[in-house]
């Protein structure tokens, strides 16, 4: 007579091949650290842009510093380095300033040019 198995998710991972294990470590470590990374930079971002009121260049360095800096910390742990802290504040920094002059320039563009708005009624 055969007994009843029941299933829990500690028998199911254990059930589960390694590729696939390894595989779903890699991607709820990346959900971490990116989510870690887009909540720092949006929080900081609105915070700077309603304590100083306008949208500029400098909202952006700063939220991709702290954005950078979040990171480097859910990635690292405690055992945070400061060079590898710095490099991804400032490398997240770049990366924001880099956003936001782009995106300036398109808008710019966009706002210039005139096809298509014949057929704005």
């Amino acid at each position: 007579m055969k007994s009843e198995q029941t299933v829990t998710p500690v028998t199911a991972a254990v059930n589960v091949s390694p590729e696939l294990f390894t595989q779903a470590q890699y991607v709820r470590n990346c959900a971490r650290e990116c989510s870690a990374l887009a909540a720092a930079g949006c929080g900081i971002e609105s915070m700077m842009r309603g304590i100083r009121g306008k949208d500029d260049l400098t909202n952006h360095l700063v939220s991709g510093s702290g954005a950078g800096l979040a990171y480097s910390f859910v990635r690292q742990g405690l055992k945070l380095k400061p060079a590898h802290a710095l490099s991804c504040a400032a490398g997240c920094a770049v990366l924001s300033g880099t956003e936001c002059k782009m995106n300036e320039i398109f808008s710019a563009t966009s706002e210039r040019s005139t096809r298509g708005k014949a057929f704005d009624n």
